[in-house]
């Protein structure tokens, strides 16, 4: 992969991201509080975990075999 193209597709994931913070996090910790933190903390990790799971699949499933 050239230079130029890894370049754009990494701008392109940053960008992606402070998108999401900005319009997405800030307004969903400013709406939900913390008020029930402990449940959100049992929510937030669940989710967390089956991401991981997720990706950790898909790097397993793409990995090259040698």
């Amino acid at each position: 992969m050239n230079e130029k193209r890894l370049a754009l597709i990494l701008i392109g994931l940053l960008g992606t991201g402070c998108i999401g913070v900005l319009f997405i996090v800030f307004p969903w910790l400013m709406g939900r509080g913390f008020v029930n933190w402990k449940q959100n903390m049992i929510d937030d990790a669940l989710i967390f975990g089956v991401i991981g799971t997720i990706i950790y699949g898909l790097y397993v499933g793409t990995k090259s075999h040698k």
